[in-house]
């Protein structure tokens, strides 16, 4: 009973389904849609409104694919590359990611920084907080959804955010069980519609018309998420309207090929536990009607077909005179043509999954050699990492990028560390011919390394970095050393001459900027005399005239009274004498 009301609760009431139809239809007219077709509005299989992927092969069948040895054994050498890269590098030329700043031209602060490193421990712990039921950590999670790519050309996580609606923590989701809600366009001159889905759960009522993906086990939705709540990425997307939104596996692609190792396995192994009869030649003794041939031919052929019917031994009862007599073709399993056509299977494979056989531990078809015996093995695995390895990874990286990075700061990015770089002696042996070759220096090499560069005691570059190693440019660079030189020398030279003739030449206009100077402070002086002077004259002149003026007066006076005259001039003296001035009276 309580399982009844439980499920009558959780399901919508109509009115909440009107409400989001009414959403729906409002979303659907707010965001732009294009005239084309992107699903089949006709064939396709649509229950409930959400569509699985439409595949003669269902996912439980890739699967049991994936667990045949050679398979198995590619996509876990893939896994292991995959995961040694779930680290931080710990030196220069290390392996693993990083976070950084999407301008690569920007130098971080110490902020950024910080910030990055943050963002680099949420990866590693797939959360910003250790979750005791949840035990992934990236290595782990790596491997999750990797190999779900791997096999169904489908990953899913889900983004689990906290109550303030940010990216808190990770979860691997079986992409098996992944369902598409219905919302492609059919398709401007189409009249079908396609049915609506309606929640189903507590949460899905919540985001009533934004609902993207839903989680079916077992025919029952377990759950219902928005674009942001779910992360479904595909390795391989293609245009065809029955597949849209879903990739190609290489196991589909692999169907046969995989059917014929596994027959080939078979009916190698089959040899051990049947009948050791080998195959040949049956010749029947004895006179027989057409009748009884076509009946022993079919049982012959029921008999002995399928892999395991190979080597069993029929047994059946002879008259006198009749019998059986078997010409075997070979005497063993340990043919050529068995073991080139497993090898070419295998070979086909890995090509699918785009691997070298060698990084695998199988034996190359093209070079006919096994790993260890293979002269240039090196250079196909390195070949073998650019053609499937690199952008395993790059699709990873990308799907970092604009699932989790996005949505925690837009400014940074995921980047793995390594993928791309070449193995340390290898790029040690490039630098080497590069420098022997003469097309860098020494200098130019260290500033691709981000090297500091070498000073000497005056902050210039040390001569031997910008010296080429090649010997027949070193005798050229030399000898533009010492043209150089011979230049700076003959430089320096006449740089001393003009340095002293500009002394002389300094000394004689400071000799001459001197007397110049002097001669103007003699005629400063003499002017400076010579309006003393005037001055002088000016003020003897006025004192003549009052001189005379008071004469004149003194002499009217004088008429009058003699005596009074000679005292009058005597007083003048006096007065006179006291100012240092000697009166001439002849002069009155």
């Amino acid at each position: 009973m309580s399982d009844v009301l439980t499920i009558y609760h959780r399901a919508p009431k109509p009115n909440e389904l009107v409400k989001a139809m009414n959403e729906q239809k409002e979303l659907d007219q707010q965001h732009p849609k294009p005239k084309s077709a992107i699903i089949d509005p006709v064939n396709g299989l649509y229950y409930g409104g959400t569509r699985g992927k439409p595949t003669p092969i269902p996912y439980a069948t890739l699967r049991r694919m994936a667990q045949v040895p050679a398979i198995s054994a590619i996509i876990n050498t893939r896994l292991n590359q995959v995961a040694s890269f779930a680290k931080l590098p710990r030196f220069k030329g290390d392996t693993g990611f990083r976070i950084r700043l999407k301008d690569t031209d920007a130098k971080m602060t110490e902020a950024q920084k910080k910030r990055a490193k943050e963002i680099e421990q949420f990866f590693l712990k797939t959360g910003w907080l250790r979750n005791p039921v949840r035990k992934d950590n990236f290595n782990t999670f790596l491997r999750k959804i990797t190999r779900d790519s791997l096999e169904l050309d489908v990953m899913t996580f889900e983004k689990v955010p906290n109550l303030k609606g940010d990216l808190t923590e990770l979860w691997a989701i079986d992409a098996s069980t992944i369902e598409l809600v219905l919302n492609n366009p059919l398709g401007e001159g189409t009249k079908a519609e396609l049915p609506v889905y309606k929640p189903e759960t507590k949460s899905g009522l919540k985001y009533i018309g934004n609902i993207a993906y839903v989680q079916k086990i077992n025919g029952v939705v377990t759950a219902e998420y928005t674009e942001d709540d779910l992360a479904f990425a595909v390795r391989n997307p293609r245009t065809d309207i029955r597949y849209a939104d879903f990739g190609m596996s290489e196991l589909e692609t692999l169907i046969e090929i995989v059917t014929g190792i596994v027959n080939g396995v078979r009916y190698n192994t089959s040899y051990f536990s049947h009948s050791h009869l080998p195959q040949g030649v049956l010749e029947i003794v004895g006179k027989y009607d057409d009748t009884h041939l076509e009946a022993f031919q079919r049982y012959w052929k029921n008999l002995t077909s399928g892999a395991s019917g190979k080597w069993t031994v029929p047994v059946m009862a002879m008259e006198e005179g009749q019998g059986f007599k078997f010409t075997p073709f070979k005497n063993s399993n340990r043919d050529m043509e068995f073991n080139e056509f497993l090898e070419f299977l295998f070979n086909i494979t890995c090509a699918v999954y785009q691997i070298d056989p060698n990084e695998v531990g199988f034996k190359s078809w093209t070079s006919g050699s096994s790993m260890t015996q293979s002269d240039n093995t090196q250079a196909k695995i390195d070949q073998s990492r650019d053609k499937g390895f690199a952008p395993l990874m790059t699709f990873l990286s990308d799907t970092f990028n604009s699932e989790i990075v996005e949505l925690i700061d837009d400014e940074f990015v995921f980047e793995w560390v390594g993928v791309d770089e070449e193995d340390e002696d290898k790029k040690l042996e490039r630098i080497e011919k590069r420098l022997a070759m003469g097309l860098t220096t020494v200098a130019e090499e260290r500033k691709n390394e981000d090297l500091d560069e070498l000073l000497d005691e005056n902050g210039n570059p040390q001569p031997w970095t910008l010296a080429p190693a090649n010997a027949t440019l070193m005798q050229a660079y030399n000898a533009h050393q010492q043209m150089q030189q011979a230049d700076a020398q003959q430089q320096q030279a006449g740089a001393e001459a003009t340095l002293e003739q500009q002394k002389v030449e300094a000394e004689r206009a400071h000799e001459k900027e001197s007397s110049e100077v002097a001669h103007q402070r003699q005629l400063e002086l003499m002017d400076k005399q010579h309006q003393q002077n005037v001055e002088i004259k000016k003020m003897d002149h006025e004192h003549q005239k009052e001189m005379a003026k008071l004469g004149a007066e003194q002499k009217a006076k004088s008429t009058e009274n003699p005596k009074k005259k000679d005292d009058i001039k005597k007083s003048i003296e006096d007065e006179f004498k006291q100012l240092g001035i000697d009166i001439d009276w002849s002069d009155y």
